[in-house]
Protein backbone atom coordinates (compact mmCIF):
# COMPACT_ATOMS: atom_id res chain seq x y z
CA UNK A 1 0.00 0.00 0.00
CA UNK A 2 1.47 3.31 -0.95
CA UNK A 3 1.93 5.64 1.96
CA UNK A 4 0.23 8.72 2.37
CA UNK A 5 3.12 11.94 2.07
CA UNK A 6 2.79 13.85 5.53
CA UNK A 7 2.21 17.71 5.39
CA UNK A 8 2.25 19.63 8.29
CA UNK A 9 -1.18 20.80 9.38
CA UNK A 10 -1.95 24.09 10.69
CA UNK A 11 -5.33 24.25 12.07
CA UNK A 12 -7.24 25.29 14.93
CA UNK A 13 -10.39 26.43 17.02
CA UNK A 14 -11.80 27.50 20.36
CA UNK A 15 -14.30 29.32 22.51
CA UNK A 16 -15.39 31.82 25.96
CA UNK A 17 -15.62 30.77 29.05
CA UNK A 18 -17.32 33.09 31.18
CA UNK A 19 -17.15 37.59 30.99
CA UNK A 20 -14.80 38.13 33.40
CA UNK A 21 -11.59 39.67 32.60
CA UNK A 22 -8.65 38.90 34.56
CA UNK A 23 -6.30 35.74 34.10
CA UNK A 24 -7.99 33.56 35.92
CA UNK A 25 -7.12 29.64 36.18
CA UNK A 26 -8.24 27.10 33.20
CA UNK A 27 -11.08 24.90 33.74
CA UNK A 28 -10.38 21.89 35.18
CA UNK A 29 -11.87 19.61 32.73
CA UNK A 30 -10.22 17.10 30.28
CA UNK A 31 -7.23 18.85 28.46
CA UNK A 32 -9.31 19.24 25.08
CA UNK A 33 -12.02 21.63 26.98
CA UNK A 34 -9.26 23.95 28.43
CA UNK A 35 -7.22 24.02 24.74
CA UNK A 36 -10.63 24.70 23.14
CA UNK A 37 -11.87 27.78 26.30
CA UNK A 38 -8.16 29.39 25.39
CA UNK A 39 -8.12 29.80 21.48
CA UNK A 40 -10.05 32.73 19.92
CA UNK A 41 -13.52 31.80 18.23
CA UNK A 42 -12.71 33.00 15.21
CA UNK A 43 -10.23 30.87 14.26
CA UNK A 44 -11.54 28.06 11.21
CA UNK A 45 -9.95 24.92 13.22
CA UNK A 46 -7.88 23.76 16.49
CA UNK A 47 -5.21 20.93 16.39
CA UNK A 48 -4.74 19.43 19.89
CA UNK A 49 -2.31 17.16 21.73
CA UNK A 50 -2.57 15.69 25.04
CA UNK A 51 1.06 14.85 25.75
CA UNK A 52 0.20 13.78 29.49
CA UNK A 53 -1.60 11.07 27.62
CA UNK A 54 1.03 10.35 25.13
CA UNK A 55 3.38 9.84 27.68
CA UNK A 56 1.46 7.70 29.47
CA UNK A 57 0.54 5.41 26.55
CA UNK A 58 4.35 5.02 26.20
CA UNK A 59 4.85 4.49 29.72
CA UNK A 60 7.32 7.31 30.77
CA UNK A 61 4.82 9.67 32.52
CA UNK A 62 7.81 11.15 34.47
CA UNK A 63 9.94 11.64 31.57
CA UNK A 64 11.20 15.27 30.94
CA UNK A 65 13.31 17.48 29.26
CA UNK A 66 15.61 17.71 32.00
CA UNK A 67 16.25 13.48 32.21
CA UNK A 68 18.54 11.93 29.87
CA UNK A 69 18.17 12.22 25.46
CA UNK A 70 18.25 8.55 24.65
CA UNK A 71 14.50 8.02 26.59
CA UNK A 72 12.99 11.48 25.15
CA UNK A 73 14.55 10.49 21.42
CA UNK A 74 12.30 7.21 21.66
CA UNK A 75 9.36 8.95 22.82
CA UNK A 76 9.78 11.10 19.59
CA UNK A 77 10.16 8.32 17.79
CA UNK A 78 6.85 6.77 18.56
CA UNK A 79 5.07 9.45 17.27
CA UNK A 80 5.91 7.94 14.06
CA UNK A 81 5.01 4.41 14.61
CA UNK A 82 1.84 3.52 17.56
CA UNK A 83 1.49 7.31 18.53
CA UNK A 84 1.04 10.43 16.22
CA UNK A 85 -0.02 13.77 17.05
CA UNK A 86 -1.94 16.49 15.11
CA UNK A 87 -0.10 19.26 16.85
CA UNK A 88 3.65 19.07 17.66
CA UNK A 89 5.17 22.68 18.03
CA UNK A 90 9.04 21.79 18.56
CA UNK A 91 9.01 17.89 16.66
CA UNK A 92 10.91 19.40 13.65
CA UNK A 93 13.95 20.29 16.27
CA UNK A 94 13.33 17.91 18.91
CA UNK A 95 17.57 16.31 19.32
CA UNK A 96 17.84 20.38 19.34
CA UNK A 97 14.90 22.11 21.10
CA UNK A 98 15.43 21.40 25.09
CA UNK A 99 19.31 22.70 25.00
CA UNK A 100 18.50 25.62 23.29
CA UNK A 101 14.95 27.11 25.05
CA UNK A 102 15.37 24.85 27.99
CA UNK A 103 12.27 22.82 27.27
CA UNK A 104 10.55 20.44 24.97
CA UNK A 105 6.84 18.51 24.44
CA UNK A 106 8.06 16.42 27.24
CA UNK A 107 7.40 19.45 29.26
CA UNK A 108 4.00 19.77 27.90
CA UNK A 109 0.55 18.75 29.69
CA UNK A 110 -0.97 19.66 26.53
CA UNK A 111 -0.86 21.86 23.32
CA UNK A 112 -2.89 23.11 21.06
CA UNK A 113 -2.81 25.50 17.86
CA UNK A 114 -5.23 27.87 15.96
CA UNK A 115 -5.59 28.81 12.38
CA UNK A 116 -7.81 30.75 10.89
CA UNK A 117 -8.46 32.18 6.77
CA UNK A 118 -6.16 35.66 7.15
CA UNK A 119 -3.97 35.01 10.23
CA UNK A 120 -0.84 32.38 11.08
CA UNK A 121 -1.39 29.82 13.63
CA UNK A 122 -1.10 30.40 17.11
CA UNK A 123 -0.27 28.25 19.61
CA UNK A 124 -1.27 27.66 23.28
CA UNK A 125 1.40 24.98 24.86
CA UNK A 126 0.28 24.03 28.85
CA UNK A 127 3.45 23.39 30.65
CA UNK A 128 3.30 20.72 33.88
CA UNK A 129 2.88 22.63 37.22
CA UNK A 130 6.42 22.65 38.67
CA UNK A 131 8.40 23.70 35.48
CA UNK A 132 10.56 26.77 36.06
CA UNK A 133 9.88 29.53 33.43
CA UNK A 134 12.98 31.43 34.31
CA UNK A 135 15.53 29.75 31.94
CA UNK A 136 13.24 30.73 29.11
CA UNK A 137 12.40 33.66 30.11
CA UNK A 138 16.41 34.01 29.99
CA UNK A 139 16.79 33.38 26.31
CA UNK A 140 14.37 35.53 25.22
CA UNK A 141 16.92 38.19 26.79
CA UNK A 142 19.79 37.08 25.70
CA UNK A 143 18.85 37.06 22.69
CA UNK A 144 17.58 40.58 22.17
CA UNK A 145 13.65 39.95 21.92
CA UNK A 146 11.94 43.26 23.25
CA UNK A 147 9.60 42.64 25.97
CA UNK A 148 6.32 44.13 26.10
CA UNK A 149 3.27 43.88 28.00
CA UNK A 150 -0.29 43.15 27.41
CA UNK A 151 -2.45 43.24 30.12
CA UNK A 152 0.05 42.91 32.49
CA UNK A 153 1.23 39.57 30.71
CA UNK A 154 4.82 40.17 29.13
CA UNK A 155 5.40 39.61 25.93
CA UNK A 156 8.59 38.92 24.01
CA UNK A 157 8.63 39.80 20.45
CA UNK A 158 11.60 39.90 17.50
CA UNK A 159 11.91 41.22 14.57
CA UNK A 160 11.51 38.57 11.57
CA UNK A 161 14.62 37.04 10.36
CA UNK A 162 17.04 34.12 9.83
CA UNK A 163 20.35 35.73 10.59
CA UNK A 164 20.50 34.65 13.82
CA UNK A 165 22.15 30.97 15.26
CA UNK A 166 18.50 29.99 17.24
CA UNK A 167 16.52 31.37 14.05
CA UNK A 168 16.96 27.82 12.28
CA UNK A 169 16.17 25.83 15.55
CA UNK A 170 12.65 27.02 16.92
CA UNK A 171 9.05 27.13 14.95
CA UNK A 172 8.50 30.62 13.46
CA UNK A 173 6.02 31.42 16.42
CA UNK A 174 8.44 31.74 18.79
CA UNK A 175 9.28 35.37 17.47
CA UNK A 176 5.80 36.58 19.36
CA UNK A 177 5.84 34.94 23.41
CA UNK A 178 3.62 35.63 25.80
CA UNK A 179 4.90 34.13 28.81
CA UNK A 180 1.93 33.56 31.96
CA UNK A 181 3.97 31.66 34.35
CA UNK A 182 1.39 31.54 36.91
CA UNK A 183 -0.85 29.53 34.52
CA UNK A 184 1.73 27.25 33.42
CA UNK A 185 1.58 29.09 29.77
CA UNK A 186 3.01 29.95 26.43
CA UNK A 187 1.25 31.71 23.73
CA UNK A 188 3.47 32.01 20.36
CA UNK A 189 2.19 33.36 17.17
CA UNK A 190 4.00 35.12 13.94
CA UNK A 191 1.58 37.53 14.51
CA UNK A 192 1.41 40.03 17.56
CA UNK A 193 -2.05 40.51 16.63
CA UNK A 194 -3.06 36.98 17.29
CA UNK A 195 -1.06 36.92 20.34
CA UNK A 196 -2.89 39.40 22.00
CA UNK A 197 -6.37 38.02 20.78
CA UNK A 198 -6.00 34.56 22.71
CA UNK A 199 -4.53 36.54 25.44
CA UNK A 200 -7.79 38.31 25.71
CA UNK A 201 -9.30 35.01 25.31
CA UNK A 202 -7.49 34.32 28.24
CA UNK A 203 -8.85 36.99 30.71
CA UNK A 204 -12.82 36.67 29.44
CA UNK A 205 -12.96 39.58 26.94
CA UNK A 206 -13.03 37.85 23.93
CA UNK A 207 -15.07 34.17 22.93
CA UNK A 208 -13.55 31.26 22.51
CA UNK A 209 -14.44 28.00 20.57
CA UNK A 210 -15.67 26.60 24.03
CA UNK A 211 -18.55 28.63 23.93
CA UNK A 212 -19.42 27.33 20.40
CA UNK A 213 -22.37 24.57 20.58
CA UNK A 214 -21.36 23.17 17.69
CA UNK A 215 -17.77 22.55 18.42
CA UNK A 216 -18.15 21.61 22.18
CA UNK A 217 -20.40 18.93 20.53
CA UNK A 218 -17.81 17.60 18.66
CA UNK A 219 -15.39 17.74 21.39
CA UNK A 220 -17.93 15.45 23.64
CA UNK A 221 -18.52 13.36 20.52
CA UNK A 222 -14.57 12.68 20.27
CA UNK A 223 -13.93 11.46 24.04
CA UNK A 224 -10.91 10.81 25.45
CA UNK A 225 -8.43 11.91 22.82
CA UNK A 226 -4.71 11.74 22.62
CA UNK A 227 -4.66 14.03 19.44
CA UNK A 228 -6.80 15.45 17.60
CA UNK A 229 -8.17 18.13 15.08
CA UNK A 230 -11.30 20.30 15.44
CA UNK A 231 -13.16 22.12 12.14
CA UNK A 232 -16.36 24.80 11.83
CA UNK A 233 -18.18 23.58 8.88
CA UNK A 234 -17.26 26.20 6.87
CA UNK A 235 -13.43 25.35 7.52
CA UNK A 236 -14.02 21.86 6.78
CA UNK A 237 -15.59 23.14 3.20
CA UNK A 238 -12.16 25.20 2.58
CA UNK A 239 -9.76 21.84 3.75
CA UNK A 240 -12.08 18.82 2.02
CA UNK A 241 -13.16 19.03 -1.17
CA UNK A 242 -13.23 17.58 -4.90
CA UNK A 243 -11.45 20.67 -5.98
CA UNK A 244 -8.81 20.64 -3.27
CA UNK A 245 -8.10 16.62 -4.05
CA UNK A 246 -7.85 16.82 -7.78
CA UNK A 247 -5.52 19.91 -7.54
CA UNK A 248 -4.37 20.98 -11.13
CA UNK A 249 -6.83 18.88 -12.89
CA UNK A 250 -9.66 19.91 -11.29
CA UNK A 251 -11.90 21.20 -14.15
CA UNK A 252 -15.74 21.75 -13.86
CA UNK A 253 -16.45 18.33 -15.31
CA UNK A 254 -13.98 16.16 -12.98
CA UNK A 255 -15.43 18.11 -9.90
CA UNK A 256 -18.80 17.14 -11.15
CA UNK A 257 -17.40 13.51 -11.58
CA UNK A 258 -16.05 13.51 -8.04
CA UNK A 259 -19.38 14.93 -6.31
CA UNK A 260 -21.55 12.68 -8.28
CA UNK A 261 -19.33 9.25 -7.16
CA UNK A 262 -19.05 10.35 -3.50
CA UNK A 263 -22.92 11.89 -3.37
CA UNK A 264 -21.96 15.25 -2.48
CA UNK A 265 -25.19 16.69 -3.14
CA UNK A 266 -27.14 13.87 -1.41
CA UNK A 267 -25.72 14.35 2.01
CA UNK A 268 -26.45 17.11 4.41
CA UNK A 269 -23.89 20.58 5.55
CA UNK A 270 -22.47 19.50 9.51
CA UNK A 271 -21.85 22.08 11.26
CA UNK A 272 -18.34 20.81 12.86
CA UNK A 273 -16.29 18.37 12.27
CA UNK A 274 -13.58 16.40 14.65
CA UNK A 275 -11.52 13.79 14.41
CA UNK A 276 -8.97 12.40 16.50
CA UNK A 277 -7.41 9.12 17.92
CA UNK A 278 -7.29 7.46 21.30
CA UNK A 279 -5.45 4.13 22.53
CA UNK A 280 -8.37 1.37 23.47
CA UNK A 281 -7.27 -2.15 24.55
CA UNK A 282 -3.27 -1.07 23.35
CA UNK A 283 -4.53 -0.44 19.77
CA UNK A 284 -5.21 2.92 17.94
CA UNK A 285 -8.68 3.57 17.36
CA UNK A 286 -9.91 6.59 15.03
CA UNK A 287 -12.96 8.71 15.94
CA UNK A 288 -14.56 11.02 13.48
CA UNK A 289 -17.66 13.00 14.23
CA UNK A 290 -19.87 15.10 12.06
CA UNK A 291 -22.47 17.12 14.31
CA UNK A 292 -25.13 18.83 12.53
CA UNK A 293 -28.09 20.86 13.41
CA UNK A 294 -30.46 17.95 14.34
CA UNK A 295 -30.08 14.32 14.36
CA UNK A 296 -32.80 13.61 11.54
CA UNK A 297 -30.03 14.47 8.67
CA UNK A 298 -27.49 12.97 10.76
CA UNK A 299 -29.57 9.76 10.32
CA UNK A 300 -30.32 10.71 6.65
CA UNK A 301 -26.77 10.57 6.00
CA UNK A 302 -25.10 7.94 8.21
CA UNK A 303 -26.06 5.40 5.28
CA UNK A 304 -24.04 7.45 2.67
CA UNK A 305 -20.91 8.30 5.00
CA UNK A 306 -20.74 4.63 6.48
CA UNK A 307 -20.93 3.11 3.18
CA UNK A 308 -17.82 5.01 1.25
CA UNK A 309 -15.38 5.00 4.33
CA UNK A 310 -16.69 1.09 4.88
CA UNK A 311 -16.17 0.15 0.46
CA UNK A 312 -15.78 3.59 -1.18
CA UNK A 313 -12.19 4.39 -3.06
CA UNK A 314 -9.69 7.08 -1.64
CA UNK A 315 -9.93 9.81 -4.34
CA UNK A 316 -6.13 10.59 -3.74
CA UNK A 317 -4.56 7.37 -4.18
CA UNK A 318 -6.98 5.31 -5.91
CA UNK A 319 -7.13 2.60 -3.72
CA UNK A 320 -10.14 1.19 -0.89
CA UNK A 321 -10.33 3.32 2.34
CA UNK A 322 -10.18 -0.12 3.44
CA UNK A 323 -6.73 -0.48 2.73
CA UNK A 324 -6.03 2.37 4.97
CA UNK A 325 -8.80 1.37 7.90
CA UNK A 326 -11.10 -0.83 9.18
CA UNK A 327 -14.65 1.08 9.72
CA UNK A 328 -15.28 -0.93 13.36
CA UNK A 329 -18.68 1.50 13.81
CA UNK A 330 -20.76 3.92 12.24
CA UNK A 331 -23.46 5.28 14.05
CA UNK A 332 -25.66 8.42 15.02
CA UNK A 333 -25.49 9.60 18.94
CA UNK A 334 -27.77 13.01 19.61
CA UNK A 335 -27.02 14.82 16.36
CA UNK A 336 -23.80 13.31 15.06
CA UNK A 337 -22.39 10.46 12.69
CA UNK A 338 -20.04 8.98 14.93
CA UNK A 339 -17.60 6.68 12.79
CA UNK A 340 -14.48 4.35 14.49
CA UNK A 341 -11.99 3.48 12.32
CA UNK A 342 -8.72 1.18 13.25
CA UNK A 343 -5.77 1.94 11.25
CA UNK A 344 -4.91 -1.25 9.24
CA UNK A 345 -1.03 -0.48 9.85
CA UNK A 346 -1.44 0.24 13.51
CA UNK A 347 -0.23 3.37 12.84
CA UNK A 348 -2.44 6.50 14.01
CA UNK A 349 -0.49 8.59 11.44
CA UNK A 350 -2.86 7.61 8.79
CA UNK A 351 -5.67 9.69 10.43
CA UNK A 352 -2.99 12.85 10.25
CA UNK A 353 -2.06 12.33 6.88
CA UNK A 354 -5.55 12.26 5.41
CA UNK A 355 -6.46 15.23 6.90
CA UNK A 356 -3.10 17.06 5.96
CA UNK A 357 -3.49 15.40 2.56
CA UNK A 358 -7.43 16.24 2.30
CA UNK A 359 -8.23 12.59 1.49
CA UNK A 360 -11.92 12.27 3.70
CA UNK A 361 -14.33 11.54 0.87
CA UNK A 362 -16.52 9.83 3.19
CA UNK A 363 -16.37 13.60 4.86
CA UNK A 364 -17.57 15.95 2.07
CA UNK A 365 -20.38 18.31 2.41
CA UNK A 366 -22.70 20.62 0.09
CA UNK A 367 -20.52 24.17 0.38
CA UNK A 368 -22.84 27.50 0.19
Amino acid sequence: MRRYIYSVLALVLLTNVGPRPGYAALPPPNHLDQALAALAAENGSIEFTDWSLLKQYEGVSSLTSAGPEAPRMRFFASLDQDQTAFSAYDIAYAATHAKNWSWDSTDLVWEAAAVGVAAPPTQVLRFRSDFNFAPVVAHFRQRGFTQGSYHGVPVYSHPMGLAADWALTTGFSTYNTAVLASRHLLVLSLSLSAVHATLDVLRGARPSFAGDPAIDAAATGLGTTASSVIFTGTQACRIFSPRLVLGPAATSAAIAALRHKYAVDNVHRYDALAIGYRDQGARPLGYMVLRYANRAVALADLPIRRSIAQSGISPLIDEPYSHLFTLEQAVVAGNAVVLTMQPVSGRPQVFVDMVATGDLAFAWRPCG
